[in-house]
Formats: structure tokens, sequence, C-alpha cells
């Protein structure tokens, strides 16, 4: 009997593409066969138990399985992750929305050091308003400041998330510039 035919009838990559051969992580890769595919975070570890890379996904057997197919092995960044899993877990979410926001809450809190080598240079963006100015600024930013401000997002895209600045700027007509306006002062009169 072919190991597939145990499997449900919704199949993932990980569940019909070749496997790695890495026989380190095999039994990390049979544990996500039975991971459900709904959203979520999964947590990959070491041969000590430490967290080394936390990732999201809409299908968290889809996602965390595609990692041991011997496609993942063609980037080196991959493949090094890969060769030191021994064992996965995952925490199921709502949405993709909330498992976006349990992945950037679980990075920031337990920092593991695969989060850090594969990151691609950027973090989400965020809407950011203003709120220690007499003529609050509403802003675009990827590092958001930590007082003076309300927040929004964090959102997944970047475009949409401008597009929708342009659109309440139209709108609105609020502060673009970064200049120091005080209400008192006198050159701002007229």
């Amino acid at each position: 009997m072919s190991e597939s035919s145990d499997l449900s009838s919704e199949t993932s990559p990980a569940d019909t593409g070749e496997l790695t051969t890495s026989p380190d992580c095999a039994a990390a890769a049979k544990k996500v066969r039975d991971f459900p595919q709904t959203a979520g975070v999964y947590l990959m570890k070491d041969a000590a138990g430490r967290v080394i890379y936390v990732g999201k996904a809409k299908n968290l057997r889809s996602r965390a399985g595609s990692y041991f197919l011997k496609a993942a092995e063609v980037d080196r960044r991959t493949a090094d992750l890969v060769r030191e899993i021994r064992d996965i877990d995952y925490i199921e979410a709502d949405s993709e929305v909330d498992a976006l926001l349990l992945e950037s809450r679980l990075i920031k809190d337990v920092q593991p050091r695969f989060n850090s080598l594969l990151k691609d240079d950027k973090t989400f963006p965020y809407l950011q308003i203003t709120t220690h100015e007499d003529f609050p600024r509403i802003e675009f930013t990827r590092s958001p400041a930590s007082k003076g401000v309300k927040l929004y997002g964090p959102f997944p895209s970047a475009g949409s998330l401008r597009g929708a600045i342009a659109v309440l700027q139209r709108i609105f007509k609020f502060r673009t510039c970064s200049l120091d306006i005080d209400v008192d002062d006198p050159q701002w009169r007229w």
C-alpha cells in the first residue's frame, strides 16, 4: 500500500512531492502531514528543542510541508534551515490576518535565529498618525515611532496601504509635509 493512500483526499505539495533525503528531519516532515489545512503559524525547532524559525501560512500543511521537498534545497539559506529542523509544531489562527499578527509577535518574543538570517530586509508597513503635533501627519512607515503616534497595522501590502493613504489625503486634505508647524508661530498666520 502506498504512503499517499493513507492521506486525506485533499493533498498538498508536501503530500505528493519528493521529500528531502535528510533522515534527521524525517520525523518533522512526517508530522507536517497531520497539520490542518487552515491558517496559522508554524514553529520549527532544532535538536535542543529551541525554536529556530517561525512562519505563517494560509494552509499550514502545504506551507510547512514545502520546506521538506527536494525543491526547497535549491536555496542555500532554506537548505541550511531544513538541515537543522528536528521538530515542528503549529498554532492555528482564525484568519490570515491573525496568523500575520501572531507570527510578528512570536518573532519579536522568541527571536528565532533563522528569522533574522532569512529576513528580506523589509518589515510590515504601518499607518502612523502623529498625535504630539498641532497639525498631525498621516504617514506610511516600516519603523513606527514608539511615542507620540497612533498606529494602524501591520498591513500585508505596502502598495495597498500607500494607495489608501493617497485616497484619504484627497478626501481629507491632511498634512503631508514634515515641517515643524506650530499653531502659534506668526510665520504661518495669513
